[in-house]
């Protein structure tokens, strides 16, 4: 089990960076460290969720399968989740529709876009209320977002990490930044951006 709380992750980048592919990669990760487990994917809209985030969870699970670890055992498009082999499932949500995963248990949840809801900040309360397996390895709830402004998500990880360095204990300061861990990757580190793509954005954004 956990024993050391519940460890938040946040991705801050610009258009094109990559958060969505990195977004993913996390979820596939933690479905593989918490067998038998429920976790879930929250986009702004199901559209994002089934159209932009599945078929890159479906890219690298496949790869996975073809590599000879398969993870998922068949995709339930009615109930919109992954049912694993390990007999772990994963959820595709929307923001709109987040008080519905009240009362599961989830060892992980991953939320993409959070600024693009109309309340960031409930939509990310409502999933950490939700990360309570007891029989998790790794209990984790990361987010992307391309910020508008110091607000919503981006102002609880501040409010975290501030907390943290307030600690007078050395390690257990170390230890609670870790669990708020924040990254930036700007538009122009992504190297498999088709030609022009950089070009296009410094003609068309401030």
């Amino acid at each position: 089990g956990v024993d050391s709380g519940i460890c938040n992750k946040l991705l801050l980048g610009g258009v094109g960076a990559g958060k969505s592919y990195w977004n993913m990669a996390e979820c596939v990760l933690l479905a593989m460290m918490n067998p038998g487990s429920v976790g879930a994917v929250v986009s702004p809209t199901y559209d994002q969720a089934i159209n932009v985030l599945l078929p890159l969870w479906e890219e690298m699970t496949d790869a996975l399968a073809r590599a000879g670890y398969p993870l998922v055992r068949r995709w339930l498009g009615s109930m919109s989740e992954a049912h694993l082999v390990c007999g772990g499932r994963v959820l595709f949500r929307s923001h709109s529709r987040v008080d519905r995963l009240r009362g599961l248990t989830l060892s992980w949840a991953a939320l993409d876009e959070t600024e693009s809801s109309t309340n960031p900040t409930y939509v990310w309360d409502v999933i950490a209320g939700r990360l309570r397996d007891p029989h998790a390895n790794v209990l984790q709830c990361h987010a992307t977002t391309t910020p508008q402004g110091l607000r919503g998500v981006p102002a609880i990880f501040i409010q975290g990490r501030q907390a943290a360095r307030a600690m007078k204990g050395k390690a257990q300061k170390a230890e609670e930044l870790r669990r708020w861990y924040t990254v930036r990757a700007h538009s122009t580190t992504n190297k498999h951006l088709p030609p022009g793509y950089i070009d296009s954005l410094r003609a068309t954004y401030s």
